[in-house]
């Protein structure tokens, strides 16, 4: 059974791997508007390993 420590460390990570997420598919968006074809489509497939 996990410890309430235990606990709080795994929604700590839980909480960084979807800011992650989050800044790759900002930065995925903005590669975009800027015609960054190539490091947007890389930028998304990183944030969908995160989550």
């Amino acid at each position: 059974m996990a410890t309430a420590g235990m606990l709080l460390k795994l929604n700590s990570q839980m909480n960084r791997e979807f800011y992650a997420s989050n800044l790759y598919l900002h930065l995925s968006n903005w590669c975009s508007e800027q015609s960054l074809n190539g490091t947007a489509t890389f930028l998304r497939a990183q944030a969908q390993s995160n989550v």
